[in-house]
């Protein structure tokens, strides 16, 4: 999992990561809006915040961020805040999995209380729980809500309407490979007014993704819809549209958002600024898994859809996250691996696309995301960056007795360089380069030891 957020002047990048030393870790990285990374603003391990985190969001001058058994604030600099941690006996575990910034400034942290599991299936009861915490991190109420009997949840949109009001959105398990969406309302004092389950108990059923507009009496929420299978692409979903009437806690259900269903696990949707829609997530065959983003006018019809690989080595990409730029255009984030991690470890994905769609760099960080450390930052200086005619590698002896060699790769993972390293300092020359974005390895005996951006200017 990785997600990012956008500021004027940055990209903020979070997700996971785990070495030797760390099993589970968190990261947050900070990017200009050219691809480079400015700082590493934090990287927990499971000691310092329990298990790993699940959500965060960029607020102004703070960065809240959330996950098993906590919530915590950090600011822009990556010191703490605030923090929050949540243990309660006799469960088998507690998640916070969305978080929400109020008109009032305070936050509310989402998620459950995990009663009984089946490692097989997964949680086989669970009931939702909700916190909500001052800005300066008091804690104001926690509720727990045990909406039905034996089935457990999962809250994906939390939406304060105008009155205060708070509606969650998610779906409940009513059996192995069933959900079922669900709807609560609360008042702001975070009271139960009601709850409901709307559409079919269905096989492999997704969650409510967004609520697209908000009127004085009713809602519209788009959701991922199962609709079977396909023996080469798998998994068969659609987007639907349901319109939720507040005054009479009813549904009408919408059409589809295209005559044909697109073959795609959709894992962000989101409102653009022209009044259209963007959605992302991954689609493809056994063979390869591509990242897609498609571009929905306000009327749901297709703009544009399109699909990214990171290079034709790294056989699963995968888009988790999607956010509008200050230029118009989109920054998506997610991992990539190939299909021997060993040679094209699982790595953070950085995507910047203009408004069409069309790639202007990407990138990725192979030492943040499930993988081994290889080497340390001592062992490996390269200078300058950004570089305009060449750049100087300077490498540890036990480094150039690997036999490395040095590739560099373009925004479409076409390789434009590749040069044996012979020697502990070598100048690698790079004038017939195009001025631009690129990624620059490091690989020994067909795998690859470090990599990072490199600005050719």
């Amino acid at each position: 999992m990785t997600n990012v957020e956008v500021s004027e002047d940055s990209y903020y990048v979070f997700g996971l990561f785990s070495t030797d030393d760390i099993p589970e870790g968190t990261f947050i990285q900070r990017f200009t809006t050219e691809g480079v990374l400015e700082s590493t603003l934090l990287a927990l391990d499971s000691v310092i915040l329990p298990n790993y985190a699940e959500n965060f969001n960029v607020y102004n001058n703070e960065i809240v961020f959330c996950g098993r058994k906590n919530a915590l604030s950090i600011d822009l600099q990556g010191e703490l805040n605030w923090a929050i941690f949540k243990e309660f006996p006799n469960i088998y575990r507690n998640d916070f999995v969305l978080s929400l910034k109020l008109e009032s400034d305070d936050f509310l942290f989402i998620g459950r209380k995990v009663y009984d599991i089946d490692k097989d299936v997964g949680p086989e009861f669970s009931n939702v729980y909700i916190l909500k915490v001052s800005s300066s991190g008091e804690e104001i109420w926690d509720k727990e809500f045990e909406l039905f009997e034996d089935k457990t949840f999962r809250t994906n949109v939390v939406h304060e309407l105008e009155d205060g009001r708070l509606i969650l959105l998610g779906s409940s398990n009513p059996g192995v490979g069933k959900w079922q969406p669900y709807i609560m309302r609360l008042t702001a004092e975070g009271n139960l007014i009601d709850y409901s389950s709307f559409g079919q108990e269905e096989e492999n059923n997704w969650l409510p993704w967004s609520v697209l507009e908000e009127d004085e009496d009713r809602l519209t929420l788009v959701y991922q819809k199962y609709e079977g299978e396909d023996e080469t692409f798998g998994d068969i979903h659609s987007l639907q549209t349901a319109r939720y009437d507040l005054t009479d806690d009813t549904f009408t259900y919408e059409s589809d958002f295209s005559d044909e269903y697109l073959v795609h696990n959709v894992q962000d949707f989101i409102k653009t600024p022209d009044g259209g829609y963007a959605a992302t997530g991954r689609r493809g065959s056994d063979f390869i898994l591509k990242g897609f983003v498609t571009k929905y006018a306000s009327d749901l019809t297709i703009e544009w859809d399109k699909e990214y690989v990171f290079s034709p080595d790294y056989t699963n990409n995968y888009l988790y996250d999607i956010e509008v730029t200050p230029d118009g255009g989109f920054v998506c984030a997610g991992e990539t691996f190939g299909e021997n991690i060993n040679i094209h470890p699982q790595s953070s994905w950085l995507l910047k696309l203009d408004a069409c769609g069309d790639v202007e760099w990407q990138g990725c960080d192979t030492t943040t995301v499930g993988i081994k450390e290889e080497i340390k930052l001592a062992d490996l200086k390269l200078y300058p960056n950004p570089a305009q005619d060449k750049f100087k590698l300077e490498l540890a002896a036990s480094l150039v007795n690997t036999s490395p060699s040095v590739s560099i790769r373009n925004a479409l993972g076409q390789e434009v360089l590749s040069q044996a390293i012979m020697a502990s300092a070598t100048e690698i020359y790079i004038s017939s380069i195009p001025s631009g974005i690129y990624m620059v390895s490091l690989v020994s005996d067909g795998r690859e030891l470090y990599s990072d951006r490199l600005v050719i200017e």
